[in-house]
């Protein structure tokens, strides 16, 4: 390998190291910086985000996976699974997205679960799960015909959506 070439491989090491310093920061414009930077990086940024999902602060992992489920794919199938079960409806949620990106058949499944969770603060009918449910296509429909008659009123509005 020439200088040059290690020169860019380390610099961009730099630059992923310290985006996932970013992602760990208690303020929120910080965070969303490190998860641009992720995102630009693709799935070169996976081996940097995938212990963050241990990490203690909800937030951290929410941003975690919000990038993994966008740069995954199937290579993070364990993880989207592992994330359903997390105690923060975000992570949950970015983690059924990321089976759906992934086309993995614990998709539906996975979005119907979280289909109240981390709703958008601005539009509250909107969540990751309704917004992955549309992306499905009509295998979406008949289970979602069921929360229709949900006791639930969010439930109802989500699956209407």
């Amino acid at each position: 390998m020439t200088s040059v070439v290690k020169t860019v491989m380390s610099s961009s090491q730099d630059e992923l190291i310290a985006a996932m310093d970013k992602l760990r920061s208690d303020s929120v414009a910080v965070q969303n910086e490190g998860a641009q930077i992720a995102l630009q990086a693709g799935k070169a940024a996976l081996p940097h985000l995938l212990p963050l999902l241990q990490e203690q602060k909800a937030a951290t992992r929410a941003q975690a996976m919000y990038v993994i489920s966008r740069v995954g794919g199937s290579e993070a199938t364990e993880a989207f699974k592992h994330g359903l079960q997390d105690d923060d409806e975000s992570v949950r949620a970015y983690a059924a997205e990321g089976l759906v990106r992934a086309n993995d058949p614990a998709a539906l499944s996975a979005c119907l679960k979280t289909l109240n969770d981390a709703p958008d603060l601005t539009h509250l009918d909107m969540t990751p799960a309704v917004e992955s449910l549309s992306e499905m296509g009509l295998e979406a429909v008949p289970p979602l015909l069921d929360l229709l008659m949900d006791d639930d009123e969010m439930t109802r509005l989500h699956a209407q959506r």
